[in-house]
């Protein structure tokens, strides 16, 4: 699930987000209007963060739960600063 998530967050060439693409291709709109507004996509993403976290958090005896638990922490945290440093600058 966290694999799938930084999959959707993965961006390359001309700022071309590899989970806009996704998205349309099932019909899905990645922004509120268009190429502007609210990024939908950023929403999925996180979704499945925490979906991994609690995946992680119910089977914690397993190893690779454990650590797609630790690794959705991380990410969490991670997309926690990028906002906070993005709202401030």
């Amino acid at each position: 699930m966290l694999v799938l998530a930084l999959i959707l967050s993965f961006s390359f060439g001309n700022n071309i987000v590899l989970g806009d693409l996704i998205l349309d291709s099932f019909g899905l709109k990645a922004w509120s209007r268009g190429r502007v507004g609210v990024h939908y996509t950023l929403f999925y993403a996180l979704a499945m963060v925490v979906i991994a976290y609690f995946i992680g958090d119910k089977y914690e005896e397993h190893l690779w739960a454990k650590a797609g638990k630790n690794s959705a922490i991380f990410v969490l945290a991670l997309l926690t600063l990028i906002i906070i440093f993005d709202l401030v600058f």
